[in-house]
């Protein structure tokens, strides 16, 4: 299907796609209840309230992220979209934030975009935010709007809630992989289309890989051979039209440790299905865990952009003294 039109009207329900429609898109529509989206569908009719109206669509806070910058050419740069998602909701609470900063000098792809709206709707209770150098509309900063700041450590802080290593002693843990979970909100043709380049130089996976899609996206993947190509690797599987959120035993075995590019699953994981580990990871961290059958043992990559920007400081002001 064709993604929704900047102003136009929805009756959705899931709440990450609620933010990528109203902050990616432009278009309207608040977290609809259950079988209210279902009224809204028999009747054509929303309720003209919330963020349909143009008033309640005005940013109430201003978050500013401090420098982060991962290069492009860092195959671990994609992680960085949830992380900060899930950070910047936590801030946001209540507020419809316009964001500023470090995110706006990056590189975004629309899995990016879906990954960050995703992780954003999990920790923040509005349906609608403003990210600077990605919005479809673009916003005057409102300096009378309070500001929030913030720093590498609130990015360390949300990626050790999801998960993951912070420091270099951590690195110590070895622990086996039981799953790989893949695809929350659903994988799209190029996520499967980059799993498959990480994939196909290898020869069997040691953990199961398994990935939740769409049947539009799964017919698409077919019309180009990705389909075959990715179900050619023992322990690669795909399922069709659900969510990892519904997901239990058997496809997620007992007390399983589950490996994750997504801050939703991450974040919802615990409560669900009781691992004994979930941790968060790229894209390609995901793919390495799966052919190893161990937990990725990895920093985050902007505490090594963040170590290099520090460390070539006093060089930079010893330079300037000559």
């Amino acid at each position: 299907d064709m993604p929704p039109l900047s102003g136009e009207h929805l009756g959705w329900s899931e709440s990450n796609a609620v933010a990528f429609a109203n902050s990616i898109c432009g278009a309207k529509t608040l977290k609809n209840a259950d079988f209210l989206d279902a009224c809204i569908a028999l009747t054509g009719r929303a309720p003209l309230a919330g963020v349909h109206l143009n008033q309640n669509r005005k940013p109430k806070v201003n978050i500013h992220l401090e420098s982060c910058y991962i290069s492009e050419k860092n195959t671990e740069k994609d992680i960085l979209w949830p992380v900060a998602g899930y950070a910047i909701g936590l801030a946001a609470n209540t507020s419809i934030p316009i964001i500023s900063g470090a995110l706006e000098f990056q590189k975004a792809t629309k899995a990016d975009l879906k990954h960050f709206s995703a992780a954003f709707a999990t920790t923040s209770k509005v349906p609608l935010f403003y990210l600077s150098g990605h919005a479809p509309t673009t916003l005057e900063q409102d300096v009378s709007l309070p500001k929030k700041i913030l720093t590498v450590d609130d990015l360390n802080s949300a990626w050790k809630s999801l998960g993951g290593y912070t420091s270099m002693n951590d690195l110590d843990t070895e622990d086996n992989v039981d799953l790989v979970a893949v695809g929350n909100p659903h994988a799209s043709v190029q996520e499967l289309e980059m799993l498959y380049a990480l994939l196909k130089n290898q020869k069997r996976l040691k953990s199961k890989l398994i990935v939740t899609i769409g049947r539009d996206v799964l017919r698409q993947a077919e019309q180009h051979g990705l389909i075959n190509n990715l179900l050619q690797f023992d322990g690669f599987q795909l399922i069709q039209d659900t969510c990892w959120c519904m997901l239990n035993y058997p496809i997620v075995p007992h007390d399983a440790s589950i490996v994750t590019n997504s801050a939703k699953y991450a974040h919802y994981a615990p409560g669900l299905v009781r691992p004994r580990r979930i941790q968060i990871s790229s894209l390609s961290g995901c793919v390495d865990a799966a052919v190893s059958g161990r937990l990725p043992r990895r920093l985050p990559p902007w505490s090594f952009a963040q170590r290099r920007y520090s460390s070539s400081l006093p060089l930079r002001r010893f330079l300037l003294f000559l």
